[in-house]
Parts: structure tokens; sequence; C-alpha cells
């Protein structure tokens, strides 16, 4: 029994290794955007704060290895929808904001292919001036090399606060290095609204 579950533990971590050599490593940060209802745009700096690899179990007794990256954002909500320097931020924190995707990894033709497997998302309220109206979520997991990919996309999607949606895709998307054959991953929308007369519109990334 001991012998069986040596080899198996083996065969286990062989595996990972070749997951992790195989799947590109994550960027350590993210730009999301917050945008005004007059179309003032601001760059907003995100970082990925933790990574999980996850071991699920199959029918036939071989673990199936998935990754989840998440990326944490914090938002200072201008005063005004002209707000166009950092001098104008408000001092403190108005919002929290979590973004997590999770893939699994496959080789294709000499290429790593992602299948985007779950998406889930939070936010945070510090400032008691400030309001999440409304929040969506847009996710898909395409590539060009593989047609049979191209239906796997959602957009707008309407989410409660927090949100963790299984995609229900099941076609790895072959992805190159410089990405322009597809995309794997979410953006995360949240209708800000500070007060009653400044409304923003901040949306997160995470991808592949």
């Amino acid at each position: 029994m001991k012998k069986i579950l040596s080899v198996f533990l083996i065969i286990s971590i062989a595996l990972f290794s070749v997951i992790s050599s195989s799947a590109a490593a994550p960027e350590l940060s993210s730009i999301g955007t917050i945008v005004s209802e007059t179309g003032k745009s601001l760059p907003v700096q995100g970082r990925l704060t933790k990574q999980e690899l996850i071991a699920t179990p199959t029918e036939f007794g071989v673990l199936d290895f998935q990754s989840a990256n998440t990326y944490e954002y914090y938002i200072a909500v201008p005063r005004s929808n002209e707000t166009t320097t950092v001098d104008d931020y408000d001092s403190s924190i108005s919002v929290h904001g979590f973004l997590t995707i999770v893939c699994s990894t496959q080789e294709s033709s000499g290429l790593t292919a992602y299948l985007l497997t779950r998406v889930s998302g939070s936010y945070n309220i510090t400032d008691e001036s400030v309001s999440v109206t409304s929040s969506k979520v847009s996710y898909g997991c395409t590539s060009m090399i593989d047609p049979e990919s191209l239906d796997q996309s959602v957009s707008n999607r309407s989410v409660a606060n927090p949100f963790s949606i299984d995609t229900g895709f099941s076609v790895y998307a072959p992805l190159t290095h410089s990405g322009d054959q597809g995309s794997c991953g979410a953006s995360y929308s949240m209708n800000l609204r500070r007060g009653t007369s400044s409304n923003w519109t901040f949306t997160l990334d995470n991808h592949i």
C-alpha cells in the first residue's frame, strides 16, 4: 500500500511540474481603469496577491490541476467628474476590489491551451460617501487557433457581491505568447457613486 501511495505521489509531483513549467506565469500587476460619466479616464494599478494550485481527483484517479490567480485593486474615487490629477483624490481608499480566475492548462501543438473554469470577485466599501450602484462581469476563453472556442464568452452579466461563477466552458483555447490570437480571463465592472453628483465606472482586469 505504501508503495502504491509513493508511486501516486511521484506521478502527482511530476504532473505538477509539467503544468507549472508549461503555463505562463501571470503578470505581477495589472491595469484597471476608472471612467467618469463625462469620459474622463484614470488608470488604476492592481497587483497579483494570491496564486493557488487546486488539485481535483478525476474519475480515473488522476489529479486535475487548476491554477487560481487573484488580483487586488484599491480604488480612490475622485471628488468630482472633472478630476484628472492625483492631488484631487481623497486621502482614503474608497473601494477595495478583488477578481479571481481559475484555469486548467494543457499542451496543444506546442502552445499552452487554457480552459477558464471559474470566475469570482468581491468588493469592500471603506468610504461611507461612496456606493456601488451595480456591478457586472464579462469573461471568456477564446482562440482564433481553435474556432470551437469562439463561442466561449459572456458579456455584462449582472452579479451580486460577492459572486462566484462556474463558466461551463469545455474547449481549451491555445494562446500565443503575444496574445494576439485570443484571450482568457475576466473583467469586473462597478458603477460607483460619490454622494449624489459624482458617478464613475471602475473596471478590474484579470487575463492570462
